[in-house]
Protein backbone atom coordinates (compact mmCIF):
# COMPACT_ATOMS: atom_id res chain seq x y z
CA UNK A 1 0.00 0.00 0.00
CA UNK A 2 0.84 3.69 -0.75
CA UNK A 3 2.63 4.89 2.46
CA UNK A 4 3.14 1.85 4.05
CA UNK A 5 5.01 -0.70 2.34
CA UNK A 6 8.44 -2.05 3.68
CA UNK A 7 10.95 -4.58 2.88
CA UNK A 8 11.67 -6.99 5.81
CA UNK A 9 13.26 -10.25 7.05
CA UNK A 10 10.91 -11.83 9.06
CA UNK A 11 11.79 -15.13 11.17
CA UNK A 12 9.36 -17.71 9.76
CA UNK A 13 8.98 -19.84 12.82
CA UNK A 14 8.17 -16.58 15.31
CA UNK A 15 7.20 -13.79 13.04
CA UNK A 16 9.60 -11.53 14.50
CA UNK A 17 10.87 -9.09 12.51
CA UNK A 18 14.72 -9.25 11.99
CA UNK A 19 14.99 -6.41 9.49
CA UNK A 20 12.75 -3.65 7.84
CA UNK A 21 13.18 -0.57 5.34
CA UNK A 22 10.61 1.88 4.82
CA UNK A 23 9.92 2.72 1.07
CA UNK A 24 8.77 6.26 -0.66
CA UNK A 25 5.26 7.27 0.47
CA UNK A 26 4.44 7.41 -3.31
CA UNK A 27 5.47 3.57 -4.03
CA UNK A 28 2.68 0.90 -3.99
CA UNK A 29 5.05 -2.42 -3.51
CA UNK A 30 4.01 -5.43 -5.53
CA UNK A 31 5.97 -8.71 -6.17
CA UNK A 32 9.60 -9.02 -5.18
CA UNK A 33 12.00 -12.22 -5.68
CA UNK A 34 15.49 -13.49 -4.87
CA UNK A 35 17.69 -13.27 -7.92
CA UNK A 36 21.10 -15.28 -8.07
CA UNK A 37 20.59 -15.84 -3.95
CA UNK A 38 22.15 -11.96 -3.24
CA UNK A 39 19.50 -9.59 -5.11
CA UNK A 40 16.01 -8.58 -4.48
CA UNK A 41 13.85 -7.32 -7.45
CA UNK A 42 10.59 -6.01 -6.65
CA UNK A 43 7.92 -4.50 -8.80
CA UNK A 44 5.08 -1.35 -7.75
CA UNK A 45 1.81 -0.84 -8.82
CA UNK A 46 1.01 1.37 -11.82
CA UNK A 47 4.38 1.78 -12.97
CA UNK A 48 6.66 0.41 -15.43
CA UNK A 49 9.84 0.89 -12.81
CA UNK A 50 11.18 -1.87 -10.06
CA UNK A 51 13.49 -1.62 -7.44
CA UNK A 52 16.66 -3.64 -6.88
CA UNK A 53 17.74 -4.49 -3.01
CA UNK A 54 20.50 -6.21 -1.47
CA UNK A 55 19.55 -9.40 -0.02
CA UNK A 56 21.92 -8.81 3.28
CA UNK A 57 20.85 -5.27 3.99
CA UNK A 58 17.61 -5.01 2.51
CA UNK A 59 19.10 -1.67 1.09
CA UNK A 60 18.21 -0.10 -2.51
CA UNK A 61 21.08 -0.98 -5.00
CA UNK A 62 19.47 0.08 -8.13
CA UNK A 63 16.22 0.47 -10.49
CA UNK A 64 15.24 -1.14 -13.40
CA UNK A 65 12.14 -0.63 -15.97
CA UNK A 66 10.03 -3.35 -17.77
CA UNK A 67 7.46 -3.77 -20.55
CA UNK A 68 4.75 -5.16 -18.43
CA UNK A 69 1.48 -3.02 -18.72
CA UNK A 70 1.63 -2.91 -14.80
CA UNK A 71 3.95 -4.33 -11.87
CA UNK A 72 1.91 -7.12 -9.99
CA UNK A 73 4.14 -10.41 -9.60
CA UNK A 74 7.28 -11.51 -10.34
CA UNK A 75 9.19 -14.85 -9.52
CA UNK A 76 12.21 -16.40 -10.44
CA UNK A 77 12.11 -19.08 -13.12
CA UNK A 78 15.79 -19.70 -13.44
CA UNK A 79 19.04 -18.06 -13.33
CA UNK A 80 18.86 -15.89 -15.87
CA UNK A 81 14.85 -15.78 -16.51
CA UNK A 82 11.82 -13.99 -14.44
CA UNK A 83 8.45 -13.89 -14.93
CA UNK A 84 5.89 -11.79 -14.39
CA UNK A 85 2.16 -10.47 -14.25
CA UNK A 86 0.15 -7.60 -14.75
CA UNK A 87 -2.98 -8.18 -14.28
CA UNK A 88 -4.27 -9.81 -17.15
CA UNK A 89 -4.76 -13.05 -18.39
CA UNK A 90 -0.58 -13.25 -19.15
CA UNK A 91 2.24 -14.06 -17.82
CA UNK A 92 5.35 -12.90 -19.48
CA UNK A 93 8.98 -14.58 -18.91
CA UNK A 94 11.40 -11.82 -18.89
CA UNK A 95 15.31 -11.73 -18.59
CA UNK A 96 16.82 -11.13 -15.56
CA UNK A 97 19.98 -9.10 -16.88
CA UNK A 98 17.57 -6.62 -19.56
CA UNK A 99 14.49 -7.02 -17.96
CA UNK A 100 13.14 -7.41 -21.57
CA UNK A 101 9.93 -9.44 -22.10
CA UNK A 102 11.22 -12.42 -24.30
CA UNK A 103 7.79 -13.69 -24.75
CA UNK A 104 4.67 -14.33 -22.82
CA UNK A 105 1.75 -17.32 -22.92
CA UNK A 106 -2.03 -16.85 -21.88
CA UNK A 107 -3.21 -18.48 -19.00
CA UNK A 108 -6.54 -20.32 -19.89
CA UNK A 109 -8.55 -23.11 -18.33
CA UNK A 110 -10.50 -25.34 -20.48
CA UNK A 111 -9.91 -22.71 -23.56
CA UNK A 112 -10.94 -19.99 -20.89
CA UNK A 113 -8.62 -16.55 -20.47
CA UNK A 114 -8.07 -16.72 -16.76
CA UNK A 115 -7.38 -12.11 -15.98
CA UNK A 116 -6.43 -10.94 -13.05
CA UNK A 117 -3.16 -13.04 -12.52
CA UNK A 118 -1.38 -11.85 -9.36
CA UNK A 119 0.74 -12.90 -7.25
CA UNK A 120 3.45 -15.77 -8.59
CA UNK A 121 5.44 -18.05 -7.67
CA UNK A 122 7.57 -21.06 -9.58
CA UNK A 123 7.70 -24.39 -7.71
CA UNK A 124 9.18 -27.28 -10.08
CA UNK A 125 7.67 -27.05 -13.36
CA UNK A 126 5.11 -25.07 -12.07
CA UNK A 127 3.89 -21.95 -11.91
CA UNK A 128 1.54 -21.01 -9.01
CA UNK A 129 -0.53 -18.01 -9.38
CA UNK A 130 -3.15 -16.43 -6.90
CA UNK A 131 -6.15 -14.85 -8.86
CA UNK A 132 -6.91 -11.68 -7.97
CA UNK A 133 -10.46 -11.15 -5.94
CA UNK A 134 -10.47 -14.83 -5.14
CA UNK A 135 -9.26 -17.14 -3.18
CA UNK A 136 -7.74 -19.09 -5.52
CA UNK A 137 -4.30 -20.29 -6.70
CA UNK A 138 -4.22 -21.78 -10.23
CA UNK A 139 -1.33 -24.11 -10.92
CA UNK A 140 -0.19 -23.47 -14.65
CA UNK A 141 1.85 -25.38 -17.42
CA UNK A 142 4.68 -22.68 -17.95
CA UNK A 143 4.92 -24.24 -21.85
CA UNK A 144 1.06 -24.26 -22.38
CA UNK A 145 -0.52 -21.49 -20.26
CA UNK A 146 -2.90 -23.99 -19.37
CA UNK A 147 -4.21 -24.87 -15.68
CA UNK A 148 -3.05 -27.84 -14.73
CA UNK A 149 -5.28 -27.94 -11.15
CA UNK A 150 -6.56 -25.22 -8.72
CA UNK A 151 -6.21 -24.75 -5.16
CA UNK A 152 -9.06 -22.94 -3.24
CA UNK A 153 -8.02 -21.52 0.06
CA UNK A 154 -11.45 -19.87 0.90
CA UNK A 155 -11.38 -22.26 4.52
CA UNK A 156 -7.71 -20.22 5.11
CA UNK A 157 -9.43 -16.79 4.51
CA UNK A 158 -11.79 -17.87 6.81
CA UNK A 159 -8.92 -18.70 9.33
CA UNK A 160 -7.32 -15.72 9.16
CA UNK A 161 -10.76 -13.88 8.86
CA UNK A 162 -11.33 -15.02 12.42
CA UNK A 163 -8.37 -13.20 13.58
CA UNK A 164 -8.67 -10.17 13.05
CA UNK A 165 -9.62 -7.58 15.27
CA UNK A 166 -12.71 -5.21 14.93
CA UNK A 167 -12.14 -2.24 12.72
CA UNK A 168 -8.73 -4.11 11.72
CA UNK A 169 -8.29 -3.88 8.27
CA UNK A 170 -8.76 -7.33 5.88
CA UNK A 171 -8.25 -8.00 2.00
CA UNK A 172 -7.52 -10.36 -0.23
CA UNK A 173 -4.79 -13.35 -0.65
CA UNK A 174 -2.16 -12.29 -2.50
CA UNK A 175 1.09 -14.19 -0.84
CA UNK A 176 2.92 -16.97 -2.27
CA UNK A 177 6.29 -18.54 -1.19
CA UNK A 178 8.19 -21.61 -1.93
CA UNK A 179 11.05 -22.46 0.16
CA UNK A 180 12.88 -24.99 -1.86
CA UNK A 181 15.60 -25.90 0.22
CA UNK A 182 13.07 -27.39 2.70
CA UNK A 183 10.35 -27.56 0.09
CA UNK A 184 7.99 -25.63 2.06
CA UNK A 185 4.61 -23.88 0.55
CA UNK A 186 3.25 -20.44 2.41
CA UNK A 187 0.58 -18.51 1.89
CA UNK A 188 -0.76 -14.90 3.51
CA UNK A 189 -2.72 -11.84 2.30
CA UNK A 190 -2.93 -8.26 2.49
CA UNK A 191 -3.27 -7.28 6.43
CA UNK A 192 -3.65 -10.77 7.20
CA UNK A 193 -2.29 -11.71 10.68
CA UNK A 194 -1.70 -15.28 9.80
CA UNK A 195 1.11 -16.77 7.29
CA UNK A 196 -0.05 -20.50 6.75
CA UNK A 197 2.38 -23.38 5.58
CA UNK A 198 0.22 -26.01 3.37
CA UNK A 199 0.49 -29.21 1.88
CA UNK A 200 -2.17 -28.19 -1.00
CA UNK A 201 -4.69 -30.61 -2.03
CA UNK A 202 -5.06 -29.83 -5.95
CA UNK A 203 -7.70 -30.36 -7.98
CA UNK A 204 -7.07 -31.13 -11.61
CA UNK A 205 -8.43 -28.84 -13.83
CA UNK A 206 -9.30 -32.47 -16.48
CA UNK A 207 -9.99 -35.93 -15.22
CA UNK A 208 -12.28 -34.62 -12.04
CA UNK A 209 -15.89 -35.14 -11.65
CA UNK A 210 -17.72 -32.47 -13.37
CA UNK A 211 -19.82 -31.37 -11.12
CA UNK A 212 -16.36 -30.44 -8.67
CA UNK A 213 -14.83 -28.78 -11.83
CA UNK A 214 -17.76 -26.70 -12.09
CA UNK A 215 -17.73 -25.36 -8.85
CA UNK A 216 -14.19 -24.47 -8.24
CA UNK A 217 -14.01 -22.77 -11.78
CA UNK A 218 -17.69 -21.19 -10.47
CA UNK A 219 -15.29 -19.96 -6.95
CA UNK A 220 -11.52 -19.20 -9.00
CA UNK A 221 -12.58 -17.74 -12.70
CA UNK A 222 -12.63 -13.94 -12.53
CA UNK A 223 -15.86 -12.02 -12.66
CA UNK A 224 -15.25 -10.67 -15.67
CA UNK A 225 -15.47 -14.08 -17.72
CA UNK A 226 -18.14 -15.47 -15.85
CA UNK A 227 -21.54 -15.39 -17.87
Amino acid sequence: MRGQSTVREVDVATGKVLKKVAQSPQVFSEGLTLVNNNRLFQLAWQVQTGTIYSRQTLQKIGSFRHQMTDGWGLSTYNRSLLVGSDGTSYIYFISASTFKTLHKVQVTDSGTPIAWINELEVRGNRIYANVWQTDCVAVIDPVSGRVAAWMDLQRLRGLAAARVKPRQEFDVLNGIAWDAQQRRLFVTGKYWPLVFQIAPKMRPASGSRAADLAAIREHCHPQVYRR
